[in-house]
């Protein structure tokens, strides 16, 4: 990316990518967020993503963060590929780690053989095919957290029930273990990318390291000095399931290793 070249960032108003926009912005990167609804971060409102063509001037790099992370419309899929004949190699599509599955002995690295997907993945795959055919870059997200994320993820929900106070923490699967990516290490990440050159390929971006929930619950209870050992632990099931990325490519790539253990996530996030 040349001193002319600016990025665009698509779900400007999102938490991902409000945070993205703010880190490139401090970091002297000539940034358009664009959205569906007006926020901080967000320059121009559209009505529809599509209209996102009409701001590429050739030299710009096309960061795509717009899309809910549980379903795919046909719009966003119409969308997406509107986008990736229009800026090509100049773009970046974020997919989602989920498209391995969950579970694996080991971390997972951009060889492994897809199968048993749901309608999400299945969606997810064909829109990297798309963007790979017209020489872009997928990158594939473990979870990120930290602050400005929605509700719906396991730290919020942890939180929610040691503010109350009670001695029962309910939890959906306490066997489940996950790679979670602290937000400024991400934003990080897309900034050694940018710095350096966008390549036509997969890459995994996270930690390469597993976190079990009950750490979480473990960690955020030190946090916020609550006795671990005086809380019942209900799990709704008890299924072994397991998803953490090999980041060995990234790493060796852009010279990059994630800088946020769990605990100091938790503990930014909380304050």
């Amino acid at each position: 990316m040349n001193s002319n070249s600016r990025v665009i960032i698509t779900g400007s108003s999102g938490f991902i990518g409000s945070a993205l926009s703010e880190y490139l912005r401090k970091n002297k990167i000539s940034c358009l967020g664009i959205s569906r609804k007006a926020a901080k971060e967000t320059d121009i409102i559209v009505k529809n993503y599509d209209e996102v063509i009409n701001y590429n001037d050739g030299n710009t790099l096309l960061i795509n963060l717009a899309g809910n992370n549980t379903s795919i419309s046909k719009n966003e899929i119409d969308v997406i590929n509107t986008l990736s004949e229009s800026y090509k190699e100049k773009m970046i599509f974020m997919s989602s780690a989920q498209v391995y599955g969950d579970d694996f002995k080991r971390p997972v690295n951009e060889r492994q053989e897809l199968s048993n997907m749901n309608d999400y993945s299945k969606s997810k795959i064909s829109l990297e095919k798309t963007v790979l055919k017209n020489k872009g870059m997928v990158l594939r997200l473990s979870n990120i957290y930290g602050k400005g994320m929605s509700d719906n993820n396991i730290f919020s929900h942890v939180n929610k029930q040691l503010i109350k106070n009670g001695k029962n923490i309910t939890l959906r699967n306490t066997k489940a273990i996950r790679d979670f990516l602290y937000i400024d290490d991400f934003c990080e990440c897309l900034l050694k990318i940018i710095s350096s050159e966008i390549r036509n390929l997969i890459i995994n971006i996270g930690t390469g390291k597993g976190i079990d929930v009950l750490t979480i619950v473990k960690t955020m209870c030190k946090s916020l000095n609550y006795d671990y050992n005086d809380k019942n632990i209900i799990s709704n099931k008890l299924t072994s399931s397991s998803l953490v990325l090999d980041i060995e490519l990234f790493t060796k790539m852009y010279n990059w290793v994630p800088k946020i253990t769990i605990e100091q996530g938790i503990e930014k996030w909380l304050k």
